[in-house]
């Protein structure tokens, strides 16, 4: 799937070749996105659920890359909902729930931070900004809205992203009708941990594999000086012909 520039890019890196440290994450985010077009289309992906949509960067990532098919967007807290609404209310093929997605249908406390793309269910540890209030926010199974994916294509093939600090593997226990839709798969993996409880790499890693999805590539989201915190692992459904 790769063009050859990116392969020999990732050859120079692999014998040791150093790039500056701007450049090199400018070839590393140009990179991402060439996979994603190339996913997408290969997968030929036609609903994408955004769990922890923020104000949409994300959405905004794929209409920039081509991408016209349906968004849904997940958001729990008000504010970056109301910001992610302003930007999609004319996007036809984009609908919007402020709720957060997890394994049943509940209402849970939600930490909002001073930074909303760190808020989460989970309390924060020493390397997580501070908590400035906390909100209740409705919570409901991916399952629970079937209806709402199943009506959008007679072939409804799902490209699910996660970004919900910490909670990513509560999302996917809830999904069960809708897990063999499901062809590609984005979660936010943790390799020094933000929050307290939150799922090991290695742990979220194992999960996916049960589920029969498999590591495409791994993306770095954050870092100090200790290395990486995050990573965006993109995975694909190894039941899909496509990739065999």
């Amino acid at each position: 799937m790769k063009s050859l520039s990116i392969k020999l890019i990732e050859l120079l890196i692999a014998k040791g070749f150093k790039l500056p440290l701007s450049f090199s994450e400018l070839v590393k985010g140009f990179y991402k996105r060439i996979l994603y077009k190339q996913l997408l289309d290969t997968l030929k992906i036609n609903c994408v659920i955004d769990a922890g949509a923020n104000n949409g960067g994300f959405a905004k990532q794929l209409r920039s890359l081509g991408y016209a098919d349906y968004i849904l967007s997940f958001e729990p807290d008000p504010f970056a909902y109301a910001e992610l609404h302003s930007h999609f209310a004319n996007d036809s093929r984009w609908k919007g729930y402020n709720l957060a997605l997890g394994s049943t249908d509940s209402q849970l406390i939600l930490n909002i931070n001073e930074f909303s793309v760190m808020n989460s269910f989970l309390s924060g540890n020493e390397n997580t900004s501070a908590t400035v209030k906390t909100i209740s926010v409705e919570v409901k199974t991916l399952d629970s809205l079937a209806n709402d994916v199943l009506c959008l294509n007679s072939d409804v093939r799902i490209f699910l992203k996660m970004d919900t600090q910490g909670f990513d593997l509560e999302v996917m226990k809830g999904v069960q009708a809708l897990r063999d839709k499901i062809f590609l798969l984005q979660s936010e993996i943790s390799i020094q941990p933000l929050y307290k409880n939150m799922p090991h790499y290695l742990e979220s890693l194992q999960f996916y594999e049960t589920l029969d999805f498999e590591l495409v590539d791994l993306f770095s989201v954050t870092r100090n000086s200790k290395g990486v915190i995050e990573y965006d692992a993109i995975m694909i459904s190894t039941s899909d012909a496509r990739i065999k």
